[in-house]
């Protein structure tokens, strides 16, 4: 039904598609859809997981995450930072495997049967993560793969992988033209999820969460108009791969405005819950201790104390490549107010797994230093996958309808003569697991979001 005339009704639910109608549950989950060609009957349990579509069956365990899908068994690994598949037991009584790299994601899966390998493949994916070929083990070429901004239903009918729109970040495309995008099932025929955002709903879709975000948000009125749009109807530049949760650590004492501050993490907050859809919990801080503290006993946890797997953390105060040096320099009043991300405070953070860590404090990526903040980050961190910090002064501004955005931009460092700075740098690592500095320099004099930062770590 390519280009069949489609309508919609209140909540912005498809009603009409090919000349059939569209039918909802009364918790918003679709019940008659387009699938393959044709239309057919879905079914959800009491948490509006998807048990059924046409004649494919769906099993999850207690958190939520897929088990079985008709014949097949799926092994998940669910404390990662996106829930990675281990291993399929297939329905034809072989096994794969799934392999990966830290810093990168899925590279290859390799099949057996019987216990004897059979076949191996390796990704090849391209800047969004979208898996444009596979290799052999020998490195040739055994298939290449174009992908329609809003996915391709006809796509994983016959071929030799699940992961492909998406696939770096562990998206799965079942062979009846459903994506498996982990808290809910997209459809590339409608361009839309089958059921409504898990996150969004009525308490928070206008005014943002009520207990952080007392004023009218103008991104959560964005989002109410349409809670079954994958990347916000923008899959160019955005992605959905999941929804973990994120964290921003910001000074609460800053000696230019503590009120702008939080105002300005608030909004860096909201934008990543819209834009990229993870829960951003804003966490302040006001000393080196409360940092250490903070970061063990409240990244990585909900807000009922419940341990999450983390998306990204951000932090945002002052910084500098040899900030304890900077500031002790400064008045005692200066000094004693702000609160510096030290050095020192780096080798004292217990360990946490994250796909990317973002310093919004100056010079903490300068890359004249070589035992800068960016590099201990990702050198003492074994978990964490990206780091990304400004090689020069870090700034950000409000911008836009009720200034109500937040832009990050770098400039000239204040604290060398040195003068070839390039914007934001990208700490990562090697296939062995080893940290790297990346040829990647963006954002240099560039009013970019958080989401922007993010999305370009992960690239």
């Amino acid at each position: 039904m390519s280009g069949a005339a489609f309508g919609c009704g209140v909540g912005n639910r498809l009603t009409q598609y090919g000349g059939q109608t569209v039918t909802y549950d009364a918790e918003g989950n679709m019940t008659y859809v387009p699938l393959g060609g044709t239309f057919a009957n879905f079914t959800y349990d009491q948490r509006n997981q998807l048990t059924s579509a046409g004649g494919t069956t769906y099993t999850y365990d207690g958190e939520g995450t897929r088990v079985t899908r008709d014949g097949t068994t799926y092994v998940t690994d669910p404390v990662s930072e996106l829930s990675q598949l281990l291993m399929t037991y297939n329905e034809d009584g072989s096994v794969t495997y799934y392999v990966y790299a830290p810093g990168f994601g899925l590279i290859s899966q390799e099949t057996f049967y019987a216990g004897h390998p059979i076949q191996y493949r390796q990704f090849h994916f391209d800047h969004r993560g979208n898996t444009v070929a596979l290799s052999d083990e020998s490195g040739m070429p055994v298939e290449h793969f174009d992908h329609p901004v809003y996915g391709d239903t006809q796509l994983g009918l016959n071929t030799e992988t699940i992961f492909l729109y998406a696939g770096r970040y562990g998206v799965q495309t079942d062979g009846d033209g459903l994506y498996y995008m982990r808290a809910r099932y997209y459809s590339p025929e409608m361009g839309r999820f089958v059921n409504e955002d898990p996150y969004w709903h009525t308490g928070n879709m206008i005014y943002g969460e009520p207990s952080s975000y007392p004023m009218p948000d103008i991104h959560a009125i964005v989002q109410s108009g349409n809670l079954y749009a994958y990347a916000m109807n923008n899959p160019v530049n955005r992605i959905d791969p999941l929804g973990l949760d994120s964290y921003i650590l910001y000074d609460e004492n800053d000696t230019y405005n503590s009120f702008v501050t939080k105002f300005k993490a608030k909004l860096m907050a909201r934008e990543l819950e819209l834009l990229y859809g993870t829960k951003c919990h804003i966490v302040p801080i006001s000393s080196g201790a409360d940092l250490i503290g903070k970061w063990k006993n409240r990244v990585g946890f909900d807000s009922n104390g419940n341990a999450v797997s983390i998306e990204a953390t951000v932090i945002y105060a002052h910084g500098g490549y040899d900030n304890y040096a900077f500031v002790e320099s400064h008045s005692d009043n200066f000094k004693k107010r702000d609160y510096w991300f030290f050095l020192k405070d780096v080798s004292e953070l217990e360990q946490k797994a994250m796909q990317v860590f973002v310093s919004l404090s100056c010079n903490t990526g300068q890359t004249t230093v070589d035992d800068n903040i960016a590099f201990q980050m990702i050198f003492q961190q074994s978990g964490i996958q990206n780091v990304l910090a400004a090689d020069g002064s870090a700034y950000t501004t409000t911008r836009g309808f009720w200034r109500k955005t937040v832009r990050i931009y770098t400039g000239e460092s204040k604290h060398r003569d040195d003068v070839s700075y390039d914007g934001y740098k990208l700490y990562t690592r090697d296939g062995d697991g080893n940290p790297i500095i990346t040829p990647f320099g963006g954002f240099k004099h560039e009013f970019v979001g958080i989401t922007d930062l993010i999305l370009s770590a992960l690239k």
